[in-house]
């Protein structure tokens, strides 16, 4: 069966990809750690579109995650055709501050097991000729993020990662492609016990609406939903490094959560 593999599929931009392609009439593969939100998810996805929806509980920022969920696919006959790549979190606070454990949990699922799996899929992919994968980075992979030094430097891999395997493969029939949304109405801001309410914030619907027609319908590798986010990735690249640094100081200290 031909499906649509999509991670961090609970909430968030992940939920609302899920029934983007579900809307469309693709099959999936749901993946998370919460598995009544995933069970709620399917049984309302395959209710109204008539779809197969599959689900995989997993925290993918655990060893060997990847590979885990790579087997389960592969031992039920699932071709990926499309993968998204959106399992990932962030943290606010000053380095030195911060619970280093979680820091390395943060390496391992926005940049580790992202590169496991589009390794193991991307294989799959090359056999068919054939084969899609959309990877979430963010605005912030243009930029130093004092604040959220870590979080920043993960999607800066995930943006030039996925950059260059798009090269890479270029004369293949494989969409390679980096989402860099801004920041978004989702439930990022709790988990990273950051306040963004001070900036204009695009709806989860609206982010994966653009994403969907740029990614499905074009051979775009970085996708910039909304003009804002389009202006402050060509500000980062031009201004001098350390006027981009101190200004998303100044920007970051003032999301902090009271």
């Amino acid at each position: 069966m031909r499906i649509v593999l999509i991670t961090g599929a609970s909430e968030g931009l992940g939920k609302e990809f899920a029934y983007k392609y579900a809307q469309e009439g693709y099959d999936l593969l749901l993946v998370a750690r919460s598995e009544y939100k995933l069970l709620a998810t399917k049984k309302e996805l395959q209710d109204k579109y008539n779809i197969n929806v599959d689900i995989f509980v997993q925290d993918l920022s655990v060893r060997n995650a990847a590979k885990k969920l790579y087997e389960y696919t592969e031992n039920k006959g699932y071709v990926v055709d499309i993968l998204i790549n959106n399992a990932g979190f962030g943290d606010f606070g000053d380095f030195i501050d911060s619970d280093l454990n979680k820091q390395e949990m943060m390496i391992d699922l926005n940049i580790v097991t992202l590169v496991q799996l589009s390794h193991f899929y991307l294989k799959n992919m090359i056999d068919n000729n054939s084969g899609k994968l959309l990877n979430i980075a963010s605005i912030a992979g243009f930029m130093p993020g004092p604040k959220m030094s870590v979080y920043y430097a993960t999607k800066a891999f995930v943006l030039s990662f996925t950059e260059a395997i798009a090269e890479e493969l270029k004369d293949f029939d494989i969409q390679v492609s980096a989402l860099c949304p801004g920041p978004t109405a989702t439930n990022f801001e709790k988990n990273a016990n950051v306040n963004f309410s001070s900036v204009k914030m695009y709806t989860s619907k609206d982010v994966v609406n653009y994403a969907y027609n740029k990614f499905m319908n074009s051979n775009r590798v970085i996708i910039l939903p909304g003009l804002n986010n389009k202006v402050i990735a060509i500000a980062a690249k031009l201004a001098p490094r350390f006027l981009v640094r101190k200004a998303v100081n100044l920007i970051q200290t003032n999301f902090r959560t009271k």
